[in-house]
């Protein structure tokens, strides 16, 4: 798994080298398609290749990063965007894996799904930019939750994540959809879960861009 992880991480480096993207916003179609687990991957990638990089749980309502990484989910993404000046509050903790930083989402208040649109996620996300060399955020659910979008808008781009034998080429055409509206660059899928030996669901064998049809024009 973490070989065909660290498949994806050319091309990110590619659009990083010659697009300049930088902040990536990682999500899926619905609950348990396995995003979580990807970002994580990719994060871990990026730092053992001595990126320094920024990984930020932006699942307010679902927070489960902190549990990867055995940390504690407060002073995080919630709390700043709650401070007058987020700048000079918490910061992000350095985990065990060299060059890679974390953000929890913080503990959940009503008033965080509104703050996310307050100016202070922009000035957030534009400090953290000087800092690392990348961003990365996982996000809710697309389809169900508008807070990926929102992210979406303040990044240089999405990835979708799909779950073979569960995540239906509908779905993800429909969260694409989503994207394409608010004018946000797609920039892949990842297709994870998928046994080649056993699949007789027509998935193609890139991990990247398996749906890249969809996403055209």
């Amino acid at each position: 798994m973490a070989e065909a992880y660290r498949g994806v991480l050319p091309r990110i480096l590619f659009t990083h080298e010659q697009e300049g993207v930088q902040t990536l916003v990682f999500t899926s179609a619905n609950p348990r398609e396995g995003k979580t687990t990807s970002v994580t991957n990719i994060a871990t990638g990026l730092a053992e290749l001595n990126q320094k990089v920024l990984l930020i749980d932006g699942d307010i309502r679902h927070p489960r990063l902190h549990e990867v990484f055995s940390l504690q989910n407060k002073g995080g993404l919630s709390e700043l965007l709650s401070e007058s000046d987020p700048t000079n509050t918490f910061k992000p903790v350095e985990t065990e894996i060299p060059g890679l930083h974390f953000l929890p989402a913080g503990g959940y208040r009503p008033e965080t799904k509104n703050l996310l649109y307050s100016p202070r996620m922009a000035r957030l996300l534009q400090l953290w930019r000087e800092q690392y060399d990348f961003i990365l955020i996982d996000t809710a659910p697309v389809l169900p939750i508008r807070d990926a979008r929102l992210f979406g808008r303040l990044s240089d781009g999405v990835i979708l994540v799909a779950r073979a034998n569960k995540t239906s080429p509908e779905t993800l055409v429909a969260a694409a959809a989503r994207f394409r509206e608010d004018g946000t660059p797609l920039l892949g899928t990842i297709l994870n879960d998928w046994n080649p030996k056993g699949s007789s669901t027509g998935y193609g064998t890139a991990y990247w861009n398996v749906y890249s049809n969809y996403f055209s024009g």
